[in-house]
């Protein structure tokens, strides 16, 4: 049904985020030495990913469109991975970040993180038909152990019950969490999952 979460999805939804957050993670991985070498904007690192993310979706049985820049109203998405190909509104969105050394800070994550990333999904400015939906940290330079204990320390604080899940196990990949949010207008829940990719790791 238009402007709704389609009926089939409900049955659905866990596998479909597992396998695009897999994909996520396995098309980080595919990133060379040669790319990683380079310090990258936001935008570029996006849009590498999102092509290795096609050239390796069918490994993931997924069939659908996979965009970079679509738009909702007046914002733009980073990510939007489609589920029905005769619902525009069906899609699971990961919302990109990209960290520096510099600016691995508790005001850079309210800020950013925060007030551009994970409010918008709150606000219903993404993915407001969807309970699923995804943020991507890219850090291109910087201490990984750094960006990940700002997010267990500040990541909590924006989350339902103030709790998050470590998701590493599920994902054999050492740098995912779960947070839960409240949709500002109607009060459902969305989960959000978080992908942190180490863009210095593994450079020539």
């Amino acid at each position: 049904m238009k402007n709704s979460i389609p009926s089939w999805f409900g049955l659905f939804k866990s596998s479909y985020i597992e396998n695009y957050i897999l994909l996520v993670i396995e098309s980080y991985q595919s990133i060379s030495a040669e790319s990683r070498s380079i310090t990258k904007k936001e935008e570029d690192r996006r849009t590498e990913l999102v092509e290795i993310m096609r050239c390796k979706k069918n490994e993931y049985n997924i069939c659908f469109p996979i965009a970079y820049e679509s738009g909702e109203k007046t914002k733009r998405m980073d990510i939007c991975c489609y589920i029905d190909n005769m619902n525009e509104d069906s899609y699971i969105c990961f919302e990109c970040k990209r960290f520096i050394k510099s600016n691995i800070t508790k005001s850079n994550f309210e800020k950013e993180y925060y007030g551009e990333g994970i409010k918008r999904f709150e606000n219903n400015e993404y993915s407001r038909h969807m309970n699923e939906a995804g943020m991507i940290a890219f850090l291109e330079t910087g201490d990984m152990d750094k960006l990940k204990g700002l997010f267990e320390k500040e990541l909590p604080e924006k989350s339902i019950n103030k709790v998050i899940e470590d998701c590493s196990l599920q994902f054999c990949f050492q740098y995912v969490f779960r947070s839960v949010h409240n949709r500002v207008e109607n009060g459902h829940e969305l989960s959000l999952h978080h992908i942190l990719l180490d863009l210095t790791k593994n450079r020539s």
